[in-house]
């Protein structure tokens, strides 16, 4: 089986982004962040349209991290921005040539950002990415 096409890994990632249900639609509000780069150009693509503010609050923010240090450190950068109905988003590539050899795990990432103020909600995979969706667990979530 071949690997999709860009364009559909990123409509069907976009999908995922802006689930229903997420409040985050068109004109949401969106923030990426991570060092994780074939991810992260995947993830930008996919959110291709939404309002990419350097400052101010965010609705969703997606995360690209390498390892669960980094995923913990923009979380917490980010969660003043995030607004209290908004989600935070983590993808990771499966595979164990990537940069995080594959070894991010929603159990162990969950538990770290949830010690962050966050609360899961939902897991998703596509296309070789995992990804979880979390949100802030009171509006001063993660908030020093």
């Amino acid at each position: 089986m071949s690997d999709p096409t860009p364009r559909t890994t990123s409509s069907h990632l976009r999908d995922a982004l802006l689930a229903d249900g997420l409040g985050c639609g068109a004109g949401a509000r969106a923030w990426v962040a991570g060092h994780a780069r074939r991810v992260k150009a995947t993830v930008e693509a996919a959110l291709i349209g939404l309002n990419r503010p350097a400052e101010g609050s965010v609705d969703i923010a997606v995360l690209t991290p390498e390892t669960l240090d980094e995923a913990v450190y923009f979380a917490q950068k980010v969660a003043p921005r995030l607004t209290p109905s908004g989600v935070l988003i983590v993808i990771w590539e499966n595979s164990a040539d990537s940069p995080s050899g594959g070894n991010l795990d929603e159990t162990a990432l969950d538990r770290m950002l949830r010690d962050g103020g966050f609360t899961g909600f939902d897991a998703f995979r596509i296309a070789g990415l995992s990804g979880v969706r979390l949100r802030p667990a009171s509006p001063d979530a993660g908030r020093v």
